[in-house]
């Protein structure tokens, strides 16, 4: 297959960027042996997971010098030269010249929203640049609970503005939990709930892979 890269963004903070983007990451290298990692955000947060995890050679997180990845564009195209089958980029929240520069070098952009108000009003720029760079790009709720009013109706409202994935992502302990210990959700230590999670990710990955137009079996 062609090496693909998907950048992870959003207009807002705390929607899970860093656990969803470090989720598909470690799902991609069990179908892949080269996953690479770029941390753009100065936080450094997707870093430090990787850290924790033990700093693994597959998904591996390449770094500047000085540490975060300033400039994700020709960072992208060497990995792709060297053959890394996949490349995520986890993007700050309102930092729209990383973001600028994340969307430019992706062929795939998810962005992630939770089911609020506040947060669904400041996506705006997000699917601009998108549209912009001409980009696919498609939405995936975060935080999301079924029960919620707001939940229901957040799909139809972003729908209006692109492609909404079916997928939806649930506020769990699993997620919050396994990122302190540099696993992922569908890793952590209660099955049940780690199961919950793997189908999340399971379906989650099905469609990036569509986004990214990957044929099915690969």
């Amino acid at each position: 297959m062609r090496p693909r890269c998907v950048a992870v963004i959003s207009s807002k903070g705390g929607v899970g960027k860093t656990t969803i983007c470090a989720s598909l990451a470690v799902r991609a290298a069990k179908e892949s042996d080269k996953v690479a990692l770029l941390d753009v955000d100065p936080q450094q947060a997707l870093a430090r997971w990787w850290e924790l995890r033990g700093s693994p050679d597959n998904p591996k997180l390449f770094m500047n010098d000085g540490g975060a990845c300033d400039d994700p564009t020709g960072d992208v195209v060497l990995l792709k030269d060297r053959d890394w089958q996949w490349t995520f980029i986890d993007t700050p929240p309102a930092m729209m010249d990383k973001i600028v520069l994340s969307v430019a070098a992706a062929d795939a952009v998810i962005i992630l929203a939770r089911p609020s108000p506040i947060d669904l009003e400041s996506l705006d720029p997000a699917v601009q640049v998108c549209e912009e760079y001409g980009k696919p790009f498609a939405f995936v709720l975060t935080h999301f609970d079924k029960s919620w009013k707001l939940s229901k109706t957040a799909a139809p409202f972003l729908a209006d503005m692109g492609k909404v994935l079916p997928t939806t992502i649930g506020y769990r302990q699993s997620f919050v939990g396994a990122m302190i210990a540099g696993k992922t959700g569908p890793e952590y230590h209660d099955r049940a709930q780690a199961k919950t999670a793997a189908e999340e990710i399971d379906a989650l990955w099905k469609e990036v892979k569509r986004l990214a137009k990957i044929p099915r079996g690969h």
